[in-house]
């Protein structure tokens, strides 16, 4: 398997993934709630699903909430541009090192600490657009190179698999 496979593999994931979130209102037009039932069943166990937290499509709440959808659309968005990302001069190196990226997740959980302090700032559902993009892209171009090697060495034909490893800045081996 070469990289582009692997690629497509993540891609094409990604995008069944985000497919589902939006399944529930379209399997609502077409009076399939067994379905809709069973789709956010299975979102259910990743996300609040709070219908005043969520997104609608035709007056009909997205699977998750529009965090959660904001995180999934721009890690689907990072995936197709990772290796477009070369061009944009913050993600030239695409080196960014696995506690930095962590930096990305500060808008998000200041978000939601606000929240549960009731400081209930005007426009929440759009902070948690902002924030869930803010972190979901650029956690994309981390994982896309992470998953698509580890997936070249699982299907080659070496004899070991050795998974990537993510680089801690403090950490050093003893």
């Amino acid at each position: 398997m070469n990289f582009k496979i692997a690629h497509r593999i993540l891609l094409y994931g990604v995008l069944l993934w985000c497919i589902a979130i939006v399944l529930p209102p379209f399997f609502s037009s077409l009076h399939f709630n067994q379905g809709k039932f069973f789709v956010n069943v299975f979102f259910s166990r990743i996300c609040h699903q709070i219908d005043s937290h969520s997104l609608h499509l035709f007056g009909i709440q997205l699977a998750v909430c529009a965090r959660c959808s904001a995180i999934y659309f721009s890690f689907f968005i990072g995936v197709i541009t990772y290796k477009k990302s070369s061009v944009i001069p913050f993600l030239q190196s695409r080196n960014f090192e696995f506690p930095k990226i962590f930096l990305f997740l500060v808008p998000m959980v200041l978000d939601v600490l606000l929240n549960k302090i009731g400081l209930n700032i005007p426009y929440a559902n759009e902070r948690r657009i902002i924030t869930g993009i803010l972190f979901g892209f650029p956690f994309s171009l981390v994982l896309t190179p992470v998953f698509t090697q580890s997936l070249v060495e699982m299907f080659s034909k070496k004899e070991k698999f050795n998974p990537p490893i993510l680089i801690l800045d403090s950490y050093e081996a003893k």
